[in-house]
């Protein structure tokens, strides 16, 4: 049976993680996906590496970012704490 994986509108800045992280939720259940600020810059080129850049920046790939993490979660790959890591080896645009 597939799973139905929805994602909320929100997303934070989580500056000891240097990443942007934003909530999906799998058939009820809440899991948090982790986008590394190092795939931004690299993928993305941000303006400006502040946290307001960044988070500007996952807002405007906001859509690619959730496929990628659609697909991680669909294949398991969700961590004992619950998270889904989005980084420059894991992203498929």
């Amino acid at each position: 049976m597939a799973k139905v994986i929805e994602f909320p509108p929100s997303a934070r800045s989580e500056f000891d993680r240097d990443a942007i992280s934003f909530q999906a939720v799998v058939d009820g259940k809440p899991i948090l996906c982790i986008v590394k600020a190092e795939l931004l810059r690299s993928h993305f080129e941000p303006l400006a590496h502040t946290e307001l850049q960044l988070l500007n920046c996952f807002a405007s790939h906001r859509v690619a970012l959730e496929a990628t993490a659609r697909q991680l979660i669909e294949a398991g790959q969700i961590d004992a704490k619950g998270e889904v890591l989005i980084t420059t080896k894991t992203y498929r645009p």
